[in-house]
């Protein structure tokens, strides 16, 4: 991987640059208890897990990973009645879906890595194209304007307006088309193994794996977004 030539970077947003304030299983058992449901936080999580498993599943098999807003509505309102089946009335479940969506879209529930701060004005100080793409919805907009430094990435590539999800090539081909940058000097920088790193290197990307809990053993991989400052030229 040669990253001598690389005019863009792009982020992944939720696990690589932001994260929920608090365990998103912990959110889910608060306001479930709101609504009647009294799933214990760890049961939630487990079934968390399972239920975007599902998701991601479908948008593979079925959808090709086509996506835009009615689906990813859609796919988060079946994840919260997956989690919560058996639990409670219809009507609740659609309740607590709303709350939980709208908790999520607010910029204070969410807060920035430590290292994304000391990492992303550098970056645009040398004169790189910094952005996000994320598997995300329109949502993602109102929380990058709002939550600094993720305020200073100009472009913004979500899979709800591009149309697929990552790992599909049609995503990461979008970008390149959008940017007016060939893949050869893009970087992508994600947390996600198959999403981030496998779908960018098989559309013919530049790619890093974030990977915060490792000691760094694989190649292409970090465990700061600090390290990405001595691999990239100080100029382009």
């Amino acid at each position: 991987m040669n990253l001598a030539h690389i005019e863009a970077v792009l982020f992944d947003a939720v696990g690589t640059l932001i994260r929920a304030r608090q365990p998103i299983a912990a959110t889910y058992c608060e306001l479930g208890r709101r609504h009647g449901f009294e799933l214990a936080e760890a049961e939630i999580a487990a079934r968390c897990r399972r239920a975007i498993a599902r998701q991601d599943a479908l948008d593979a098999e079925q959808h090709a990973w086509r996506t835009d807003e009615v689906r990813e509505h859609r796919r988060w309102r079946d994840i919260v009645d997956d989690i919560f089946a058996e639990t409670g009335m219809p009507a609740a479940r659609e309740a607590l879906f709303e709350d939980l969506w709208n908790r999520f879209a607010l910029p204070e529930t969410w807060t920035t890595f430590d290292d994304a701060g000391g990492t992303i004005p550098p970056l645009i100080e040398r004169g790189l194209t910094v952005g996000l793409v994320s598997n995300f919805d329109a949502r993602l907009e109102v929380i990058a304007r709002r939550l600094p430094p993720l305020d200073l990435c100009r472009r913004l590539f979500i899979s709800s307006r591009i149309g697929f999800r990552k790992p599909s090539e049609n995503f990461f081909r979008a970008v390149s088309t959008q940017l007016g940058i060939g893949g050869d000097r893009l970087l992508m920088v994600g947390d996600d193994p198959a999403n981030d790193y496998g779908g960018a290197r098989a559309a013919g990307w530049n790619a890093i794996l974030i990977d915060r809990e490792s000691n760094g053993s694989q190649s292409a991989s970090i465990t700061s977004l600090d390290e990405l400052l001595a691999m990239l030229p100080l100029q382009v």
